[in-house]
């Protein structure tokens, strides 16, 4: 099934990018930097994601999600990405982007470093407090890619 995005905000120039990985302090995946130049937010139809957890505990409570919107590169959107990675510093893994909402509020992921880079990630906002929330072992697994994570979406109510 083909995925559409909807929603998106105003066309971004190579220079918005740029600026954006000076505050970022690193340089976007490819695909996903394509992806902003292309869309810029909005939101999938269809935008569910499965998740894989290395911790059979969270995996009980969190095996689909759904995107609900993209951040965009846009100071007037409900999901700038650059306030909410100012918003979200410290909270999330070191190294890594939040790039999608979930309804719940949780969050989608995109490494940015290291062997993590460009990989795509599950966050939970509220995890039990036994858990570290920077911890990567503590985030589910979607997509080795930005491309195919965008390339797996369903819809989960077709199954």
């Amino acid at each position: 099934m083909e995925v559409k995005i909807a929603g998106s905000k105003r066309k971004l120039t190579e220079d918005e990018l740029k600026r954006a990985e000076g505050v970022v302090g690193a340089p976007l995946p490819e695909e996903y930097r394509r992806f902003l130049l292309r869309h810029n937010g909005g939101y999938p139809e269809p935008g569910d994601f499965r998740i894989e957890w290395t911790d059979p505990r969270l995996a009980r409570a969190w095996r689909i999600s759904t995107v609900a919107d993209f951040h965009a590169l846009d100071d007037g959107a409900t999901l700038d990405l650059l306030r909410d990675f100012k918003t979200f510093q410290g909270r999330i893994p070191k190294g890594t982007l939040a790039v999608a909402l979930d309804p719940g509020g949780n969050v989608v992921l995109l490494g940015l470093a290291g062997e993590h880079r460009g990989r795509v990630f599950f966050w939970v906002n509220s995890l039990p407090a036994e858990y570290d929330e920077t911890d990567f072992a503590n985030l589910g697994r979607v997509a080795d890619g930005f491309d195919a994570f965008i390339g797996s979406l369903f819809d989960s109510g077709a199954e």
